[in-house]
């Protein structure tokens, strides 16, 4: 059987880190115990492919991988369980647990996949990958990370996946050092979210996503206004030190910082526009004071704006 991912119709290739079905009787898993401080995650494979559509056969995988999807929706069926996907959502499939995946019909998927093992000898390092039995890495009590976990539109997660796959792509003597230290940070920020679960924490961190989804919203339409962090906690419905915390806990940023950043990426997309001054870009991103514009922008991206329109011009006409 063959594991194909479509795009146009050539076929998916082929890893020694999976096998096809169908399977036959799998052998019990073997536990490994692993305590916190012995995570030291070992990166095998990391790539965001071209958006396209994915079908993946149902099949078997010799190591653990994320599957974060940016864009798209589909199904993702794990131990004849089924999941849905949509955007911003993200996937542990474990080791010899049989799934496979598939997108709503011919539709594009933007994804990142990432296969790793949690420790260099867990399993024992002198098994080879695809002699490996099945297994399983059984973490402390109330850190288990579940199948699916919903993530946000810049939430610090996803963005440690960009990173992630963006050092990864680089051929440097710390190539693998920067990714493995984005996982581990992945890993260390999936483990804060389910500790602080209670009982009824599923319900109660639907609900805090959903009122900091709303400010994030609320941030991406009214960038060119006059906010500040007590009027984003108020439509959060959150006390200001509440929200804060919160804010940060999802984002990675207070919510000043991220204001301050989607206000540069704003001005990013403005600086294209060759018609609209610099004091015009700086209006419309948000900033009132063009001298601070410029600073900021300095700050954040290395480059004056007007630096950056002459590279990202002299970048279009090359």
């Amino acid at each position: 059987m063959r594991i194909e991912m479509n795009r146009g119709d050539k076929p998916w290739q082929v890893y020694p880190f999976q096998r096809g079905g169908p399977f036959g009787r799998l052998t019990p898993r073997k536990v490994y115990p692993l305590g916190l401080d012995e995570i030291h995650p070992v990166i095998r494979i990391a790539h965001r492919p071209e958006a396209h559509s994915m079908h993946v056969g149902r099949r078997i995988i010799f190591d653990y991988e994320f599957v974060l999807f940016l864009a798209g929706e589909g199904e993702v069926v794990s131990d004849q369980k089924s999941y849905e996907f949509r955007s911003h959502d993200l996937f542990l499939i474990p080791p010899f647990v049989p799934h496979r995946i598939d997108t709503k019909g011919n539709a594009s998927v933007d994804h990142v996949a990432v296969h790793f093992d949690f420790a260099a000898d867990v399993p024992p390092a002198s098994c080879e990958l695809s002699r490996r039995t099945p297994y399983e890495v059984r973490l402390p009590a109330g850190f288990q990370i579940p199948l699916r976990v919903k993530l946000m539109a810049h939430d610090l997660i996803e963005r440690e996946f960009l990173e992630l796959i963006g050092a990864r792509s680089l051929v440097t003597a710390w190539t693998n050092l920067k990714a493995s230290a984005c996982l581990e940070r992945i890993l260390a920020a999936l483990f804060e979210r389910v500790s602080v679960q209670k009982a009824d924490g599923s319900a109660e961190d639907n609900r805090n996503r959903a009122r900091i989804e709303r400010v994030l919203a609320h941030i991406g339409q009214h960038l060119a206004e006059s906010l500040d962090s007590a009027t984003l906690a108020k439509i959060a419905g959150f006390s200001l030190s509440h929200f804060n915390r919160l804010f940060r806990e999802w984002t990675g940023y207070s919510p000043l910082d991220h204001l301050r950043r989607q206000r540069i990426a704003r001005a990013r997309q403005l600086l294209s526009n060759v018609d609209l001054s610099i004091k015009e870009v700086a209006a419309r991103s948000g900033f009132t004071d063009p001298y601070h514009f410029s600073k900021t922008f300095r700050q954040l991206d290395g480059l004056s704006p007007t630096q950056f329109r002459e590279a990202a011009l002299a970048g279009k006409r090359s």
